[in-house]
């Protein structure tokens, strides 16, 4: 069910991205009858891909394994100036105004699509974490897998998979750490210690609850 909300919010997203487009388009028309035609056409359609858009984007946000992190509170400001601007831009019949919109909510989608966009912050605790000496495969795994994964490797957030215990050869784990496979990010931040002591630590079995 979250990764079905996950592909209509970014199917909408596009589509929201193409009608505004075409609304930018017909200001370039002399005749203001153009405007007022596509306008009558795309009002109902645009605003009910508006409603998805949000409704979609508030379930991923309440979903989310991060949480409301700044950066993607950032990304609904952008949207919501986003949205002024096309208000301005129809009203005004402005096609800089619509034009600012568009390049302004294909920015957006671009890093909300990007997976790694949501995990810069994630990318500071390494740093943290070798500061302190603290790079063994539980606190790692702690840090970096188990919002997704859980606590005790069973699985859980957008189907994650169980990995009590994880069954892939040490190639296979590095590989999917570092590139990221389907909507798991990549985490290219890890280095090869401590992606070997993450891959010891996944690959024990858990016998109880909470070890």
């Amino acid at each position: 069910m979250d990764i079905g909300f996950l592909h209509l919010h970014h199917l909408v997203s596009v589509l929201y991205v193409v009608i505004i487009f075409l609304l930018a388009l017909s200001l370039l028309s002399p005749r203001r009858e153009t405007l007022l035609a596509v306008k009558g056409k795309l009002r109902f359609v645009q605003r009910f891909i508006e409603s998805l858009m949000l409704l979609t984007g508030i379930y991923l946000a309440y979903k989310s394994p991060i949480g409301l992190s700044g950066l993607l509170l950032t990304k609904y400001l952008l949207i919501f100036i986003g949205i002024i601007l096309v208000a301005i831009g129809l009203q005004q019949r402005n096609f800089f105004f619509m034009l600012a919109a568009v390049a302004l909510f294909a920015y957006v989608y671009g890093l909300a699509y990007h997976r790694d966009f949501l995990l810069r912050p994630v990318e500071k605790q390494i740093v943290i974490l070798r500061q302190e000496q603290k790079t063994d495969g539980a606190t790692l795994y702690q840090h970096f897998c188990a919002r997704c994964h859980g606590k005790n490797k069973e699985g859980g957030y957008l189907k994650a998979p169980s990995l009590a215990p994880y069954r892939g050869t040490p190639d296979m784990f590095k590989t999917t750490l570092i590139q990221g496979k389907n909507l798991m990010p990549a985490f290219p931040f890890l280095n090869d210690k401590e992606i070997a002591q993450l891959y010891q630590y996944v690959t024990k079995t858990t016998t109880k609850k909470g070890r």
